[in-house]
């Protein structure tokens, strides 16, 4: 079977990620960037309710989930890349498959440039950005080269061990928390909490976005939708704890300047006399689930390339998509500021744009003319699924 309908090379091992290992990948591209950004940007619209943000933000998560998934099932659970020149026609599908692999690249570009920033001014800071935006496309490429079972393998990895670090700094500093901090609960309402939750819902859609497209290469499509909901609603725990740790331990105030909160949370741990400066263990492998992140959308980004010029490898669109990404990002966010401002008021709009309203709109058209069934090629003997 071929994955997105096309081979991933001319080996014959048929590569397949199993269900559990989708929810970690999944978790791994949502946590990579709001563990450390949240509850930086809720907290300035809600205050001291911030953990009410992340909370929110899984409702709409399901949604979105869902609709892909439906999406899916009136095709032989094929990809969106497999029945979008079936739904829309072969041009206008294409343009479509076109639009998402732009969308693709603008997420590595904003996902490099993030792992650059962050290395620039914490580790090396007299580095250029560049030279760690290079370093990050290069392993980025490589991992998308190898195919769909490195991401299994990479998040099976990675995410026992950021998991494993969140836990402990929260168990550390919880004799340090001030849960008065967070009270009185909803001082001003709701409507500041359910404000608070569109950055998190827009980072959150992308969980329903990667699952459309990991879709192919599940060894199990038919339970899509509980992989799905599995991961969203973890990542809400998860990120409501995050939130409510990084209220305890410093006023909401405080919390909304922080750049990355779950780095000054890891700076206060101490573990006995002489043992201090652990954020390493959180550094360690948030640039992994980076890496991780940025290697999964230029896989992406170029199975859709492969896949719109007809082309029977992604292989060889893999290096060029990747450089594309990183030079994106330089371009599109030279500083850290714009990158946030971005985040902030531009991303929401164009997460709920393809998230939300672009598989609407086709499981709509897919309903009102009646189209469906398994796409010609989808689910046939390709060639490598990698």
């Amino acid at each position: 079977m071929s994955v997105f309908g096309i081979s991933g090379g001319t080996g014959s091992r048929h590569g397949r990620i199993s269900n559990g290992q989708a929810v970690l990948i999944l978790m791994g591209v949502v946590l990579s960037v709001t563990v450390f950004i949240l509850p930086g940007p809720p907290a300035l619209l809600a205050g001291s309710d911030a953990y009410w943000g992340p909370a929110l933000a899984t409702i709409p998560s399901i949604p979105m989930i869902a609709l892909y998934v439906l999406l899916a099932r009136r095709f032989g659970m094929a990809g969106p890349y497999e029945y979008l020149p079936r739904l829309l026609g072969r041009p206008l599908g294409k343009a479509v498959s076109a639009l998402y692999v732009v969308f693709f690249l603008i997420i590595a570009a904003s996902v490099t440039q993030t792992l650059a920033i962050v290395l620039g001014s914490i580790v090396m800071p007299l580095t250029p950005l560049p030279v760690f935006a290079a370093v990050a496309v290069l392993t980025a490429a490589y991992v998308a080269y190898l195919g769909i079972e490195t991401f299994g393998r990479l998040a099976q990895l990675m995410m026992p061990l950021l998991l494993a670090v969140l836990v402990f700094i929260t168990l550390a500093l919880l004799p340090e928390l001030d849960f008065d901090n967070m009270l009185p609960i909803l001082r001003h309402g709701l409507m500041p909490s359910v404000r608070a939750a569109v950055i998190p819902s827009a980072v959150r859609s992308e969980a329903a976005l990667a699952l459309a497209f990991l879709l192919p290469a599940m060894r199990s499509p038919g339970r899509a939708f509980r992989v799905g909901v599995l991961a969203t609603s973890v990542l809400g725990l998860l990120l409501v704890i995050n939130a409510v740790t990084i209220l305890g331990l410093v006023s909401a105030g405080e919390a909304a300047r922080l750049t990355l909160p779950a780095l000054v949370a890891a700076r206060h741990v101490r573990l006995g006399r002489g043992i201090e400066n652990i954020e390493i263990l959180v550094i360690v492998p948030w640039l992994m689930a980076l890496t991780m992140k940025v290697a999964l959308y230029v896989f992406f980004a170029a199975a859709g390339i492969a896949r719109t010029l007809d082309a029977p490898s992604r292989r060889p669109a893999v290096l060029p998509a990747a450089v594309l990404a990183g030079v994106l990002g330089g371009w599109m966010f030279p500083s850290a500021r714009i990158l946030t401002e971005y985040i902030t008021d531009v991303w929401p709009g164009y997460a709920v744009t393809m998230n939300l309203l672009v598989p609407a709109v086709l499981l709509t058209l897919s309903v009102a003319l009646g189209r469906k069934g398994c796409p010609p090629g989808a689910g046939q003997p390709g060639g490598d699924e990698r």
